[in-house]
């Protein structure tokens, strides 16, 4: 299944979800033929099953790391500028 389906079986996924998925979830089960991945469909429902399972919406999840990283840098840039002094 390519990769434009997966909203489909994943309900909650984002947009152009499989680079992510690869990514951060370390699902493997795919292949690449040219410039495309293919997804197994068994494990795609599997994996939609686990996260209805434990209640997770992974545009939010996707969302809550973009905010957590961009906090993140924020604050060392801030720590770095001299602006937020440490606590001793």
């Amino acid at each position: 299944m390519e990769e434009e389906h997966i909203r489909k079986y994943v309900k909650t996924a984002p947009y152009h979800a499989g680079n992510w998925l690869r990514k951060e979830f370390a699902f493997t089960n795919c292949y690449r033929h040219g410039r495309y991945h293919y997804y197994s469909k068994r494990d795609l429902i599997a994996f939609n099953e686990e996260l209805v399972k434990h209640n997770i919406d992974l545009n939010r999840y996707k969302e809550m790391l973009e905010d957590k990283g961009s906090f993140e840098r924020t604050m060392e840039k801030r720590t770095a500028d001299g602006k937020i002094k440490e606590r001793q």
